[in-house]
């Protein structure tokens, strides 16, 4: 077996292990563990066909398979900035909505006391 092979392969099942591990510790909430298992799931084609790399490195015209990895994660660590940019961007809207309900809660109970 080659080398690129052998590293793919342990990789691959060792990612998807730490993966299936945060999941089910609940160290990755039900929110973001969909994302994490999409990923987990590519390792593990990554580890039962490692055939895919070299597909990929034809697809692209690229000599090493080293690129192809990075591009992968390139790639990878795009798609969690984006997921998360839109979770932040929700939790954001959802504290400028809990900070207004709280100030007209304040106003309400001021009222209260002073009547």
């Amino acid at each position: 077996m080659e080398l690129k092979y052998l590293t793919i392969r342990i990789l691959s099942i060792l990612m998807f292990i730490l993966i299936m591990r945060l999941i089910y510790s609940n160290k990755l909430k039900t929110g973001a563990s969909w994302i994490w298992l999409v990923f987990g799931f590519g390792f593990l084609v990554l580890m039962l066909w490692p055939g895919a790399i070299d597909f990929s490195m034809n697809f692209m015209g690229v000599d090493s398979w080293i690129e192809i990895i990075f591009f992968f994660i390139l790639i990878s660590l795009l798609i969690i900035n984006i997921h998360f940019s839109m979770v932040i961007s929700a939790l954001s809207d959802r504290f400028k909505d809990l900070a207004q309900e709280i100030t007209f809660l304040n106003r309400e109970v001021e009222d209260k006391k002073v009547n």
